[in-house]
């Protein structure tokens, strides 16, 4: 644990990468709330009025938006872990990527919406499956994705990418394990200072705004959003951390110095 405490240290020592790729994750969670709110804007008023095709094609259109815009940032963000700079041709393989993340998704979507239905057949408990399927989800499919992806940036073949992602999964998951538990452990961390002091000074904020004032609702919903920004930035960041520790594990061989 020692050695991934160095290498997270080394990342934070370049802050302005960091900033940018949990910029770029940002406006990843941005857009796709964006295009959801715009679905269901659209869609909600004219629901009767729409055929099934016609809200089908929307919905199909509003995913591809949301991938290509994954796709997009997702693309600057490997190119700033691998050079820790944005280049004027960063963006050349936008389209190909795209592609890739599209077969991707379409094939991990039907892939873990199998596994899910076997796990809730299995378990027959909603909180026991959910569990299960994120704990899989977390070893298995979200390193499996990243190193893919970063193996096609480098190649741009989609088969050969998902098969040397596939294979670094299992060649190198001790370390990725190390890593994982690393998140839960700060994550935890985190989420038990955040919850006391929220509630610390949520006591004081009761008193100050909310205690006999007409407009409570507003100040409670005021004070929710409050903090729940510094959540979200904490998430972001750990998530920039991971990227650039996952690309790290991707270039491991033995008898370097790593975690």
């Amino acid at each position: 644990m020692k050695g991934l405490l160095k290498e997270v240290m080394n990342v934070i020592k370049s802050p302005k990468p960091l900033f940018v790729v949990a910029a770029f994750y940002a406006l990843i969670f941005l857009i796709a709330f964006a295009i959801n709110k715009l679905l269901l804007a659209f869609l909600l008023p004219k629901k009767e009025l729409l055929s099934a095709f016609m809200a089908i094609l929307i919905i199909i259109a509003d995913f591809l938006i949301m991938v290509f815009a994954y796709s997009f940032f997702k693309l600057g963000i490997i190119e700033i872990v691998a050079k820790k700079k944005l280049a004027k041709k960063s963006f050349n393989k936008v389209g190909s990527f795209f592609i890739f993340n599209l077969f991707f998704i379409v094939f991990a979507f039907f892939a873990l919406s199998l596994l899910g239905s076997i796990i809730t057949y299995s378990f027959n408990n909603i909180l026991i499956a959910g569990t299960t399927f994120l704990v899989i989800f977390m070893i298995f499919c979200y390193p499996f994705f990243n190193f893919s992806q970063f193996e096609f940036v480098e190649n741009g073949k989609i088969l050969r990418s998902i098969g040397i992602g596939w294979k670094t999964l299992f060649s190198k998951i001790k370390k990725y394990l190390k890593l994982l538990l690393f998140d839960v452990l700060v994550s935890a961390i985190f989420l038990v200072a955040y919850i006391l002091f929220f509630y610390g000074i949520g006591h004081i904020y009761k008193i100050a705004f909310i205690t006999n004032n007409q407009n409570a609702s507003f100040y409670i919903s005021l004070y929710n959003v409050i903090f729940q920004i510094p959540l979200a930035i904490f998430f972001l960041l750990l998530s920039a951390v991971n990227v650039f520790l996952l690309k790290k594990i991707k270039k491991y061989s033995k008898g370097k110095d790593i975690f």
